[in-house]
């Protein structure tokens, strides 16, 4: 090989490494430009960047299920008792099931009186029922004041 030839060669040799470094240099570059010395390096950052996220996510549901648990008032008593999940999917189950028994009792009342709720004129007619006619009026009447 000849001394131009050799030249050309070693001129190849320099710009590919220097292409590979400006590569490896693009891809170890972080979202905040942060340089990083390897691209296995910068993996590690970045799944411990999206697990840190992860546990951010994790305890706003974990807050949340808490809030709504307090809500519900479904509290699991027993150390080491039922599981917390089962004592709230429990008591949202039961709430559902209380919800569409007064729906249907809501429903049923055709015609609210003038300047009531279904709900009240519903009280109304069980106040009635209850106490008789005139009794149930004057227990209403009451109530209204």
């Amino acid at each position: 090989m000849d001394d131009k030839t050799k030249k050309e060669l070693e001129e190849l040799r320099e710009e590919n490494k220097r292409l590979k470094d400006s590569i490896i240099s693009i891809s170890t570059q972080g979202s905040e430009g942060k340089k990083f010395k390897s691209v296995p390096e910068m993996r590690v950052a970045m799944m411990y960047e999206e697990l840190t996220e992860l546990r951010k996510s994790e305890k706003t549901i974990s807050d949340a299920y808490l809030r709504i648990r307090d809500m519900l008032g479904a509290y699991n008593t027993n150390h080491g008792g039922e599981d917390r999940f089962k004592v709230t999917e429990k008591r949202v189950s039961d709430l559902l099931e209380l919800k569409a028994r007064y729906d249907e009792l809501i429903i049923t009342v055709g015609n609210a009186y003038e300047n009531e709720t279904r709900n009240q004129t519903a009280l109304r007619y069980i106040v009635q029922a209850e106490l008789g006619d005139a009794q149930g009026r004057e227990a209403s009447n009451e109530e209204e004041k």
